[in-house]
């Protein structure tokens, strides 16, 4: 079985995702940015949408690096216990030390907050100097998945590194292949042995994801709509 994760900037996106049929939404806003976390009532509204697939909310208060300080720790693990009292599925989130190594004791204290409810690492992996290393620690801290373009600028460019990971994982994390993931190139990337699968889907003119892209990245997966 093979899965779709959109992301989604807007309550508006993660509308058209549902009807479209996404596996899972990451709910996040500004796209600029890369994604931060989304508005609180933004996320209640989001949570109460009808027929909606698990819905993990990205817990990243700025743009920028992933670098954080106290303060913004502090402010992450408050963002997170507001969520579980709104009844988020999950989390996506992650924390890097100076030296673009993966921030052990930061995000133990993020997934403490959590309260065992899923938490994927989102791409400040594709960072970190070597990912296999941390890759292993995160599946020793608990992580449920790791989003990550294999350290390459898009998925298809870091296919090999995928396929490698996936092997290491080994069923004991998700690997979920996200950067410009497209209709067109979703055969290539399965040939990694990766099931989950990230996009945006984003179209530039309505700054929405696409509907009729959704629904082709499903039928290349060879999923029912």
């Amino acid at each position: 079985m093979r899965y779709l994760e959109i992301a989604c900037f807007s309550l508006e996106a993660c509308q058209i995702a549902v009807e479209a049929g996404a596996h899972r939404i990451e709910f996040c806003e500004n796209y600029a940015l890369g994604g931060i976390t989304p508005k609180l009532a933004d996320i209640e509204h989001a949570l109460l949408l009808q027929k909606r697939p698990p819905m993990h909310i990205m817990i990243r208060p700025r743009g920028g690096d992933f670098v954080y300080n106290e303060e913004e720790v502090l402010t992450m693990i408050n963002q997170i216990e507001q969520c579980n009292a709104l009844g988020a599925d999950g989390f996506v989130l992650g924390c890097l030390t100076k030296d673009d190594e993966f921030n052990y004791l930061a995000c133990k204290r993020l997934l403490d907050a959590a309260q065992n409810k899923p938490c994927v690492f989102h791409r400040a992996f594709d960072l970190v100097k070597d990912a296999e290393i941390a890759l292993e620690k995160l599946i020793e801290l608990g992580f449920s998945g790791v989003l990550t373009s294999g350290g390459l600028t898009d998925a298809v460019s870091g296919a090999q590194k995928l396929k490698t990971l996936q092997t290491i994982a080994d069923g004991r994390i998700q690997i979920v292949a996200g950067g410009g993931v497209r209709s067109k190139n979703i055969k290539f990337l399965q040939e990694t042995g990766v099931n989950w699968f990230h996009s945006a889907a984003w179209n530039p003119k309505s700054n929405l994801p696409d509907f009729s892209e959704i629904v082709k990245i499903r039928e290349e997966l060879m999923l029912s709509i």
